[in-house]
């Protein structure tokens, strides 16, 4: 589900360039600004990648500390009042609702979840966890419209 989205978003942002530069100037600030939005969208797709090809708890961890980095971005948008279209590549000017703080709990529970080993799961406990987690991501979702 976390690599699903990854991707998602870095495909979002790589087909509108200008506009998520634009954006992330606005909520990074303009010196960091274009280096992240020229990155982002790559660091994205490499982590989705290593979600479902690397056995380890190497790409949960760095997709923990990325979505905390979002989640950063989200709270200085709300706090700011800013625009804070996550997904870019959208010309969206609605303010940050705490919807986004919701998903990026979800997205993060959902990392935390890619640290672990499969090894000794019990299937029924792992698909329990991420079915709840999507109702929750999804509840987020429609409360955000």
């Amino acid at each position: 589900m976390l690599a699903a989205v990854l991707l998602v978003a870095a495909l979002t942002k790589l087909r509108a360039p200008e506009v998520t530069r634009r954006q992330t100037v606005a909520l990074t600030g303009s010196r960091p600004g274009p280096v992240i939005a020229a990155t982002l969208p790559w660091v994205e797709l490499v982590l989705a990648a290593a979600l479902i090809l690397w056995w380890s708890p190497v790409p949960g961890i760095l997709a923990v500390l990325l979505l905390l980095a979002f989640t950063a971005i989200v709270v200085r948008a709300l706090t700011r009042r800013l625009p804070c279209p996550c997904f870019a590549g959208t010309t969206s000017r609605a303010a940050a609702t705490p919807a986004a703080l919701v998903r990026n709990g979800v997205l993060l529970a959902y990392a935390v979840l890619a640290t672990g080993s499969p090894r000794g799961a019990a299937a029924g406990a792992a698909l329990l966890a991420v079915v709840a987690l999507g109702l929750i991501a999804a509840a987020a979702v429609v409360g955000a419209r």
